[in-house]
């Protein structure tokens, strides 16, 4: 598995993260690996569409730092989406594209 490593600043700090999904491409089903920076009492996965519209909201609650990881098999029509995981220290963003079956 190929991890796709970060780097954002937060409060003025350098923080390392792992941000990726797999398979991507996808069809059905994609897993969605995140590490968080800091234990955070809240976080959130959104899925947007290209133009920016919210397709998808799920609440994760509080999570402790480290890697954790989530299935998504929402249906989606073929194109180029983008997720984001935020905690109350941390946001970040990538692209999946979803194909034909």
């Amino acid at each position: 598995m190929l991890y796709k490593p970060g780097t954002t600043t937060t409060n003025n700090e350098e923080t390392n993260y792992v941000l990726t999904n797999f398979p991507n491409p996808y069809n059905t089903q994609t897993t969605i690996i995140y590490t968080i920076p800091r234990t955070s009492s809240f976080v959130t996965f959104e899925v947007y569409d290209a133009v920016g519209r919210k397709l998808f909201t799920q609440n994760l609650g509080s999570q402790i730092a480290g890697e954790h990881q989530l299935q998504y098999s929402q249906p989606l029509a073929p194109g180029e989406y983008y997720y984001t995981i935020t905690t109350n220290n941390f946001k970040g963003t990538r692209k999946m594209v979803v194909v034909n079956k």
